[in-house]
């Protein structure tokens, strides 16, 4: 059974590298794994992979402010060339403010669409532009968990032991390095112990967790 499991899993489970460029021109990238869940190019990954992107969106702004407040010292006609330097070297930028960031996920071509984001259970669904969909292409059914039995054995798959690296190019963006795709899938088993429950303290809104009988792993 788990290698049928496997079998059909591994046909809609994906990789992603989130890959980031910094003020200072430091270039990092990680993966992560995500399921296709339908025709339309719909996908379900964890909620953390996007805290880079939220930060990019973030010092975006600081970023334009910061320019801007740089371009008025500059313009100020009032201003000698000793006053513009003061007050610009006073102007200090974030060395890690996210200049640049992608996501790959999994092919080329295709770009991030909209993303709704379930932060309480640190979960992400996005769908991606450019999807195609073919004949042979599996997608997942869901199971109630209330109806799952205690023992089961739980099939989980991702892409950890595997280190991503790239480099910037201004023209090109991220380049991933050579042999950083294709990557390999691997499967843990875990097996299902119980339903674990956590509110909210300021929303009341309560979100419910498999509880397996080993960790999963990083990817």
């Amino acid at each position: 059974m788990f290698v049928k499991a496997y079998k059909k899993a591994a046909g809609f489970t994906r990789p992603v590298i989130v890959s980031t460029r910094t003020w200072d021109g430091t270039v990092e990238s990680g993966c992560g794994a995500f399921i296709l869940l339908n025709e339309e190019g719909w996908l379900l990954t964890a909620g953390h992979l996007f805290g880079s992107f939220l930060a990019f969106r973030q010092h975006g702004q600081e970023i334009k402010r910061f320019n801007e407040a740089s371009a008025c010292i500059r313009e100020n006609g009032k201003l000698n060339a000793k006053q513009k330097k003061k007050k610009l070297d006073k102007l200090t930028p974030n060395k890690k403010w996210i200049t640049h960031h992608s996501f790959w996920w999994g092919a080329d071509g295709v770009e991030t669409g909209e993303i709704k984001l379930f932060q309480e259970g640190d979960l992400a669904i996005c769908r991606i532009k450019n999807f195609k969909s073919d004949s042979s292409s599996v997608y997942p059914v869901f199971k109630n968990p209330d109806n799952l039995d205690v023992g089961s054995s739980l099939c989980r798959l991702g892409y950890p032991f595997h280190g991503i690296s790239a480099a910037f190019d201004e023209q090109k963006g991220f380049v991933l390095a050579e042999n950083s795709v294709p990557l390999p899938l691997f499967p843990i088993e875990g097996i299902y112990t119980r339903n674990v429950i956590l509110k909210n303290s300021e929303t009341g809104f309560e979100t419910k967790f498999l509880e397996t009988s080993s960790p999963g792993l990083r990817g």
